[in-house]
C-alpha cells in the first residue's frame, strides 16, 4: 500500500517517485496510540557531494509518551540531516554521527524516547 507521508510540512506522494513498493503496516497492541512514525524525504543540496537522494527513517517510540518523542524527531529529522550533511561536506557516515548527536541533544530531557 502506498502512503503519503505526513511527518513534516513536506508531503511526498511516493507513488509518483520511482519507489513504488513502499508499504506500511502497524499493530497497536496493548497501547491506545500508535507510537511509531516514519518519514520519506527528498534531499537535494546543490553543489554538495552526496547532496541528492532520498532519506528514509523509522522512529519507534517507547514508554508512555514515546509517540510525542517519535513525532518530534520525525518533524525535525530532515532539517537536522540537511544541516549535518552540509557540516560534514557530504560525508554520509560523519553526517549520520552529527545527526544522531543532535537528535540525542534534542530529546535528552524527554520522559520517553524513540529509536531512529
Amino acid at each position: 500500500m502506498s502512503k503519503k507521508t505526513n511527518c513534516s510540512s513536506q508531503i511526498y506522494n511516493v507513488i509518483k517517485t520511482t519507489h513504488q513498493n513502499i508499504q506500511h503496516e502497524s499493530y497497536i497492541g496493548k497501547r491506545s496510540i500508535q507510537q511509531d512514525r516514519y518519514c520519506i524525504f527528498d534531499v537535494d543540496i546543490p553543489n554538495l557531494k552526496n547532496g541528492k537522494g532520498i532519506l528514509f527513517a523509522v522512529m519507534d517510540g517507547h514508554l508512555d509518551e514515546g509517540h510525542i518523542v517519535a513525532e518530534l524527531v520525525a518533524r525535525q529529522l530532515v532539517l537536522y540531516f540537511r544541516r549535518s550533511l552540509k557540516l560534514s561536506n557530504g560525508d554520509i557516515p560523519h553526517a549520520l554521527k552529527i545527526l544522531f548527536d543532535n537528535l540525542i541533544e534534542l530529546t535528552c530531557n524527554e520522559r520517553s524516547g524513540t529509536t531512529a
